[in-house]
């Protein structure tokens, strides 16, 4: 089992080389995505309905130490707490049967769309 990250250990870890993702022990399925130039996100992995593996970018890491308030919102910086919240989110919708990627993917699209207006 993966050890649980915490807020200072997500403000420890440094960009290496290449790309990496390190894993939440809290969370199942939550990953911390640090880039080679430092940058650093929270991602979930999971499988879709049909058995296929998928990976929802949930956010940049917040680092100002303030928690949101209302609705978590996919794209959002998130700090550990929220993603974790957010992950947890996702994965009852995901319970209830829906396609969280192909849902996203969708609403993307829609607001693509609508700014070409």
């Amino acid at each position: 089992m993966s050890k649980a990250l915490t807020d200072a250990s997500v403000r420890k870890l440094k960009g290496e080389a290449t790309r990496r993702e390190v894993r939440d022990g809290m969370a199942q399925g939550l990953y911390l995505v640090i880039q080679p130039s430092g940058a650093k996100s929270w991602a979930l992995r999971f499988r879709r309905p049909d058995g296929s593996p998928a990976k929802l970018t949930l956010g940049p890491v917040d680092f100002s130490g303030r928690e949101p308030t209302g609705e978590l919102v996919v794209g959002t910086p998130l700090s550990l707490a929220a993603a974790r919240a957010l992950a947890a989110e996702q994965h009852r919708q995901r319970k209830r049967g829906i396609d969280i990627a192909e849902s996203h993917r969708s609403e993307r699209q829609k607001l693509s769309l609508k700014g070409r207006r």
